[in-house]
């Protein structure tokens, strides 16, 4: 009678074990969490069994340098749960398994001595405000795996010097970069094919770069259709943006308040601009205009009170609400024109004027 007992208990444990401490329910994600000396735990489940883990809190762990485990128990971690390691004022670095699909919301948000973050090979998505905060961050890879970056998800990293995007990020939400004042260079990958917009599809107030004074370029990519909102705003010492050349619209207030920029490329695809969206560019000179005198005559500039009228080369009361005064459009001319006006066309790259 005892040995049976005995062996009924090691089953009991060895159950256990198996199932992280609680039953699993059908699917999703476990109701109890469950415990390891360094970190909490949350069972995820499919058809009454736990098949992975999302990391939820640290449990023990005090190290400055963090590796986030590939397994417990067994079974993968695969994500990072939300606000796991929040506001935390010890964390230097952390290292994250290509297990990890998922990095949750505010994972890292406020890690202020964070100053490395490096990034698996499995990491699908990146939710929102995940590193924001994060104002000893220096330096961030995003892998080719990465197909979605929310909102607000470097926020205020204000030692943010490099970001990298590999091939494969598909969209970004919006505020991503804001308040980074030593960034200085970002190129998108051409992959990208939204910025900005949020998970209930509202681009308003978008502010991607807003206030990140030391950008100095950027790179967007060519499948971008729309640069929304405030994308640029308050970017003093933004030089060059390379625009992509599907881009048919700029959002309201997109390069406000740039004193650096001196010459600007425009693509030839340009159909609308709303209000103000190339606004107090002090320094602006030139803009090249990839297109025709007629193309250019035929954008529409799209009012805050949701009027429209024609942005006209030779309207100066339109270049002047657009651009100022003292800046010379310049149209696209493969070819050394014969007849008179403002062309230009490409040396080794550059806009050159004929």
């Amino acid at each position: 009678m005892k040995k049976i007992i005995s062996v009924i208990s090691s089953l009991l444990i060895a159950g256990t074990l198996a199932f992280g401490f609680s039953a699993c329910g059908s699917n999703g994600t476990d109701s109890g969490d469950t415990f390891q000396e360094n970190f909490y735990y949350t069972a995820v489940c499919e058809n009454g069994r736990t098949v992975s883990y999302t990391l939820r809190s640290i449990g023990s762990v005090s190290d400055a340098e963090i590796a986030i485990p590939s397994e417990y128990r067994g079974k993968p971690v695969t994500a990072i749960g939300e606000s796991a390691f929040f506001n935390s004022k010890y964390i230097t670095g952390v290292t994250i398994p290509d297990t990890v699909e998922t990095i949750g919301k505010y994972a890292f948000n406020g890690c202020e001595r964070l100053t490395r973050a490096e990034l698996g090979n499995g990491v699908k998505t990146i939710e929102d405000g995940a590193f924001s905060y994060c104002v000893s961050l220096e330096k961030i890879s995003i892998p080719s795996s990465v197909r979605v970056i929310g909102s607000d998800v470097f926020n205020e990293c204000t030692s943010l010097k490099e970001a990298v995007m590999e091939e494969g990020v598909q969209r970004m939400g919006r505020s991503v970069f804001t308040g980074c004042y030593m960034l200085e260079e970002v190129i998108f990958p051409d992959s990208i094919m939204g910025v900005g917009e949020d998970a209930d599809g509202d681009y308003s107030m978008t502010a991607t770069f807003m206030n990140c004074t030391g950008l100095k370029h950027v790179k967007l990519p060519e499948k971008l259709e729309f640069i929304p909102q405030w994308f640029f705003a308050g970017c003093q010492s933004l030089e060059t943006v390379e625009i992509g050349k599907s881009v048919k619209s700029v959002g309201y207030s997109a390069f406000y308040d740039i004193s650096s920029m001196k010459n600007l490329v425009l693509p030839a695809s340009l159909v609308s601009c709303e209000g103000y969206s190339f606004h107090r560019l002090y320094g602006l000179e030139k803009v090249f205009f990839e297109g025709t005198a007629e193309q250019w005559a035929a954008i529409e500039i799209r009012r805050t009170d949701s009027g429209t009228q024609p942005l006209r080369a030779s309207a100066k009361s339109a270049l002047d609400d657009m651009f100022g005064s003292n800046v010379t459009v310049y149209f696209y001319s493969k070819n050394k024109p014969t007849g008179q006006g403002n062309f230009w066309h490409y040396l080794q790259g550059a806009p050159a004027i004929w």
